[in-house]
């Protein structure tokens, strides 16, 4: 094909008509809502036309056949716009059988994604000659490409049943086999058995004011699932950087400090051996966007096929709004990580930091302590918080903390649980239950 040619095929563009004729009823309201762009797959102008008189059609609840689409032309003073009525009556007998709309349908929305490519294209050569800032353009261009992605997305229907019948299965394997409902464990026993684990789609916000552990807490997850149970992980460190993250799990694995290495070179030497083969994919690149993280998370489940991602944290996330609040800022970056949650079909645990508020009342976190809140408390499927107790006075030189771990969201099952952790400061490890467990 020539570079000049845009993508069309206007043969289908009449099978899909002659297919809406054959059945309306059937046809007409499954493809719009599977097709998001379905008026756009019409190339043709006269197709495009008649599809709109179709729509139109159907919006005022009117019959819809050759002679009702005829006389509704007439009105409009369209003959001459669809190339004659004789076209028009003639739709029906270039589709075999009503059946096959659903070919025709993904054959056209193939045609309008390059041609979709084409103008992003363009666009993207204009961006580059004329726009100062090569980040800013390249930012531009991502997010019309995402978009195109987004626009193609199928119905979000499902079959009731069908989805009773697998929930019924699952409830009576589960009568049996208690782990059978369970998500992704996290090493933690009570959060396991109030969370059910980690479950697909859900995003898990985990917040605490500075220096308290969030991202210590979301490596020692991370470090569970990728090692102890060899499913691949996904990090994404906005603040920290990969050499110093896998150090981190290094000394976590081996339970060794930094200042004790010297002593145990064969313990550390055995421990980055199992961080090297374990399946992690830690991404450290500052300041990214959401829509860059999707991209990039796209990645990542394609060729590595992640089980659970980790985004250390949401107040590092950059917006793509030119203008707006805060809020409105982390309203469009926690919604962004809900929908990448339910297309890669994957647990997100999503780091966030807490308002001074906590610290400032004494007192033990609450939901509207997120900072920045936005639309996050009502994003997330999951909110856990860490916090120290406000009478426990901290020295220097303590090498064990108490901390709480408070479930104070969970959609899906008890919320308001509250369970002791201790924090290994010199491992930045944690461990389940009193200041005297062990490591």
């Amino acid at each position: 094909m020539k570079i000049d040619e845009i993508p069309n095929n206007a043969d289908m563009e009449v099978g899909m008509l002659g297919c809406i004729l054959l059945s309306p009823a059937d046809v007409l309201p499954s493809f719009v809502s599977e097709h998001k762009c379905c008026a756009d797959y019409f190339y043709s102008v006269d197709n495009r036309f008649i599809f709109d008189c179709i729509l139109s059609l159907f919006n005022s609840n009117s019959l819809i056949d050759e002679l009702t689409l005829v006389n509704h032309i007439k009105k409009l003073d369209g003959e001459e716009r669809v190339g004659g009525f004789g076209h028009v009556v003639n739709l029906t007998h270039q589709a075999p059988s009503a059946h096959n709309w659903k070919y025709y349908a993904d054959e056209l929305m193939g045609y309008h994604i390059k041609r979709r490519l084409i103008e992003t294209g363009r666009e993207a050569i204009a961006s580059a000659i004329s726009e100062p800032n090569a980040a800013h353009a390249l930012e531009r261009i991502q997010r019309d490409v995402l978009a195109i992605a987004q626009d193609q997305s199928r119905a979000g229907e499902h079959d009731t049943p069908e989805l009773v019948s697998e929930y019924l299965a699952k409830l009576g394997d589960s009568i049996g086999n208690p782990n059978a409902m369970m998500g992704i464990k996290t090493s933690f026993p009570s959060l396991d058995n109030v969370l059910k684990g980690l479950q697909r789609t859900n995003i898990i916000i985990l917040a605490a004011r500075p220096s308290v552990g969030k991202t210590s807490m979301a490596v020692c997850i991370a470090r569970h699932v990728a090692v102890d149970t060899a499913m691949p992980v996904g990090i994404f460190s906005l603040e920290m950087s990969a050499a110093a993250l896998v150090q981190r799990l290094i000394h976590i694995e081996a339970g060794i400090s930094r200042d004790d290495a010297k002593d145990n070179i064969d313990k550390i030497s055995n421990a980055a051996s199992k961080i090297a083969d374990a399946p992690l994919f830690i991404d450290d690149r500052s300041g990214l966007s959401v829509q860059q993280i999707t991209a990039a998370a796209r990645r990542m489940k394609q060729q590595h096929k992640i089980k659970l991602l980790v985004i250390d944290y949401l107040q590092l996330i950059r917006s793509t709004r030119d203008r707006g609040s805060r809020n409105d800022e982390v309203t469009e970056i926690s919604s962004g990580c809900k929908g990448l949650a339910k297309e890669l079909n994957i647990p997100i645990i999503l780091v966030s930091q807490l308002s001074r508020a906590a610290d400032k009342d004494a007192r033990p976190p609450k939901l509207s302590d997120l900072r920045d809140s936005g639309s996050i408390e009502q994003d997330a499927d999951v909110v856990l918080f860490l916090w120290r107790d406000p009478d426990y006075k901290m020295n220097d030189d303590d090498l064990v903390v108490p901390v709480k771990l408070s479930v104070d969201k969970n959609r899906d099952g008890l919320s308001g649980v509250k369970i002791p952790m201790v924090f290994h400061r010199e491992l930045t490890k944690f461990v389940e239950g009193s200041i005297c467990s062990d490591i």
